[in-house]
């Protein structure tokens, strides 16, 4: 997967997506992943990042920390729509692995596995380092 920052550069986040994508088998799917950078969490309250996929092979994630958590845990959403398991339309509302689902933000299933990986793929990548 290519990654290319729509504005900001950061290489400690630049160093952990590139882990990240190697460590979900993300780093040879066709397709670019599109990092945008902000630091405007004070425009986003509580809101820390998200992912948008395409359909086709065009993901973006949009980083308002450098939180590496929030990092790794967008990727696990990349890594969902990579799967063709996540296919979202708003927060809760959205097919996952082919069924339609409506629940709340931390009921749903894709963010119950990004939460679940998002401390795994930390861990891990700071064991690396």
């Amino acid at each position: 997967m290519i990654v290319r920052y729509t504005n900001k550069y950061c290489a400690s986040v630049d160093h952990a997506i590139r882990y990240g994508l190697h460590a979900l088998c993300l780093d040879e799917v066709d397709g670019k992943l599109l990092v945008e950078l902000n630091d405007s969490s004070v425009l986003h309250p509580n809101y820390y990042g998200d992912s948008i996929f395409d359909g086709i092979d065009e993901y973006e994630m949009r980083l308002f920390t450098r939180d590496l958590t929030v990092v790794f845990h967008e990727l696990v959403h990349v890594m969902q729509y990579s799967n063709y398991e996540l296919e979202l339309y708003t927060e809760g509302h959205g097919y996952w692995q082919g069924s339609l689902i409506t629940t709340t933000y931390g009921e749903s299933p894709w963010e119950v596995e990004a939460f679940d990986l998002e401390s795994k793929l930390l861990n891990s990548y700071m064991k690396s380092n």
